[in-house]
């Protein structure tokens, strides 16, 4: 006791270095910025054992080393994506909110409150130049620039609806012409009610049309669960995508012709492209309580097959793409 109280007198005059001395890193401690996010996989992960206690996580490419970017509950983050030049994230939530995280500043920002217009964010995606955000709020697709400038707002006929609750198919192409989406039929059509059908229009709304309305219907009442993803490659000429429910993932060209099919024994969920177009990313759900989603990594020729994280990511409910590459 007598040593103890010599040594702290010790620090309290002179002061005591804990340079050699490190804390462990837990999951509820964030990484320091500035962020490094070069091959690297995003995730939402749960951080505890609540079932409203998430956060956004990196990992490597075969889902190991988890570092925890930021820790959130309430609101329960749903949808996350990099931006291309991976200096940004951005994140909706449960309550209609949409956030950006910096690689050099980790705080979220608000950059849009649509609890007017939806409950939630279904689905996001970044322009090629990494500085603006498109996403759904009910039936308009909104603009925005990463610090907040609202740039425009399209009103979508219903009989186009944008993303119907369960459809995750917005993505922007690389050249920044195209934006993909779930619409129902085009304009000047018969309405098809409940019908998704994968689709493309211009970011200001202009030229929409379907791709490839035989091959690429993700829902009509018999087919699927309601649910589907999709998204683009990075070089904009092929799309993956996928409907809940059902154990295939399909690629197609912009015009909806199918290049590949892939069948599993589980159905599959949330189909990503890696960078240079060699791999898709998926996720196929566990069966266990709570939600738990495998991940897994295919060539896109369908071979090489093999299992990352395997039931160790805990996903978000409600079928959104809780993950990005």
């Amino acid at each position: 006791m007598k040593y103890a109280l010599i040594i702290s007198l010790l620090c309290l005059v002179y002061g005591c270095s804990k340079s050699k001395i490190t804390d462990p890193i837990d999951d509820t401690t964030p990484v320091i910025t500035p962020l490094d996010l070069s091959n690297k996989l995003i995730l939402i992960m749960r951080t505890g054992t609540s079932t409203t206690d998430y956060g956004i996580y990196y990992t490597d490419t075969n889902g190991q080393n988890e570092q925890l970017i930021y820790r959130t509950n309430i609101p329960i983050p749903t949808v996350v994506r990099m931006n291309k030049q991976r200096t940004k994230v951005a994140y909706g939530d449960y309550v209609g909110k949409l956030w950006v995280i910096s690689s050099s500043n980790i705080t979220p920002k608000l950059l849009y409150d649509a609890r007017q217009n939806t409950p939630s964010i279904h689905d996001i995606a970044w322009s090629p130049s990494g500085d603006t955000l498109a996403f759904i709020a009910k039936q308009c697709l909104i603009l925005i620039k990463s610090d907040g400038t609202l740039l425009d707002t399209l009103n979508i006929p219903t009989v186009f609806a944008l993303s119907w609750n369960g459809h995750r198919t917005l993505d922007w192409s690389i050249t920044g012409d195209w934006i993909l989406f779930s619409g129902n039929n085009v304009s000047g059509s018969p309405s098809w009610p409940g019908t998704g059908l994968l689709s493309k229009m211009h970011p200001d709304g202009t030229s929409k049309s379907i791709i490839g309305p035989d091959s690429v219907q993700l829902y009509n009442g018999s087919i699927g669960n309601g649910s589907a993803w999709a998204r683009f490659d990075s070089m904009g000429i092929k799309i993956v995508y996928c409907i809940g429910g059902i154990n295939q993932i399909k690629i197609v060209d912009t015009s909806g012709v199918l290049i590949k099919q892939m069948s599993f024994n589980n159905s599959v969920e949330r189909p990503i492209f890696s960078h240079d177009g060699t791999q898709i990313l998926f996720t196929t759900p566990t069966g266990t309580p709570g939600g738990g989603e495998s991940i897994y990594k295919i060539n896109n020729d369908g071979t090489g097959l093999r299992g990352i994280s395997v039931g160790k990511v805990l996903m978000l409910t409600d079928n959104y793409y809780g993950i990005d590459w």
